[in-house]
């Protein structure tokens, strides 16, 4: 639910603060998210909410109509993302790019994102400065030092560990 109510008012702010974008009524949103590989389980529970929303709400938002462009970015390389991200942005013509599960993925399209002009919205990659590549990125998700952080704090307080370290993959 958090992830669906920060990705509506992300993509309606971006849809709507882009002057050319405001007045079309139809919104193309290119999503790239892994829907083969090893994390595809995260790219489809993202492109169901997504089109859960799209479909109780006849495919509309902020009074416009939504048309998703879907490509797979497999893996976390950044090299599939930003081939998907280059063609969503210079063929597809897509007004905002969401999805990005992975890191690298997001890191690798940031440059494209911000010669395009193209607003993205980050739906999972938690590396905490990747809006700080482009003014065009925003984060409706997680960074890794949430979780990292208390769970230090707790080490210290309630373990009284001197030291401690975790780990993620991304």
């Amino acid at each position: 639910m958090k992830y669906k109510k920060g990705f509506l008012t992300i993509a309606a702010a971006a849809v709507i603060g882009v002057s050319s974008v405001a007045e079309a009524k139809n919104v193309r949103v290119g999503v790239v998210l892994p829907y083969t590989g090893g994390a595809a389980q995260f790219g489809q529970q993202i492109d169901r909410g997504m089109n859960l929303y799209l479909s109780l709400h006849g495919d509309q938002l902020g009074g416009h109509q939504i048309e998703l462009i879907k490509r797979d970015s497999k893996r976390p390389g950044g090299d599939i993302a930003k081939t998907a991200v280059q063609e969503l942005i210079t063929r597809e013509k897509v007004d905002l790019l969401t999805g990005f599960v992975f890191s690298p993925n997001a890191m690798a399209s940031a440059p494209l994102v911000t010669q395009g002009k193209v607003p993205m919205v980050i739906m999972n990659a938690g590396t905490a400065w990747i809006p700080s590549l482009s003014p065009y990125i925003v984060r409706v998700s997680f960074t890794m030092w949430q979780a990292g952080v208390p769970m230090g704090e707790y080490a210290k307080n309630s373990l009284d560990c001197a030291s401690a370290a975790s780990g993620y993959t991304d």
